[in-house]
Order: structure tokens, then C-alpha cells, then sequence
């Protein structure tokens, strides 16, 4: 649970999600297309998976700001795959 989750711990999962996206905003600003592939789980996350969730929902904030900036974002939420992934 987050109460109970160290900041390496958060970090080592948030990171690479979203540092990434971050990265390739800032070193690629007039692409035709950005699209971001974030969860569900930025709004519904189950227990344990803070990190996850903020990971998610700081690709969604980034979408919102190349848009704001008037550079084109998608983020796409995807939802749960029924056998497949997580949720086999």
C-alpha cells in the first residue's frame, strides 16, 4: 500500500513510464502524431499499485499539455484484456 511503499519502490515503477514519455515530449514537440498508452488504472487502481496509477495518470497530464501547448496528444486508457496480460 502506498503508506507502506518506499520511494525507490514508487520511483523504480513510475519512472520508465513516465520519464520516457517525458523524454520523447520534450525531444520530439512537432511529431504528426503522440500517442500515449496509459491504464485504466490512472482512476481505478487495485491495491498496492500507487505507483502504477501515478504513472498513468502523469501520461494523461502530458497529453493534456502538448495539447494545451497546440501539439497534438492522444492518450488511450486502456482497460482489462480478458487472457491476456495482468488479467490471465
Amino acid at each position: 500500500l502506498v503508506n507502506e511503499m518506499d520511494a525507490a519502490t514508487f520511483e523504480r515503477v513510475l519512472a520508465p513510464k513516465l520519464t520516457g514519455a517525458m523524454l520523447l515530449d520534450e525531444l520530439l514537440p512537432s511529431l504528426d502524431l503522440f500517442v500515449l498508452f496509459s491504464s485504466i488504472s490512472a482512476f481505478w487502481a487495485p491495491p498496492g499499485m500507487s505507483n502504477y496509477a501515478a504513472a498513468n495518470a502523469g501520461l494523461d497530464a502530458l497529453a493534456q499539455v502538448r495539447r494545451a501547448r497546440g501539439q497534438r496528444a492522444l492518450c488511450i486508457q486502456w482497460g482489462p484484456w480478458e487472457n491476456v496480460g495482468l488479467h490471465e
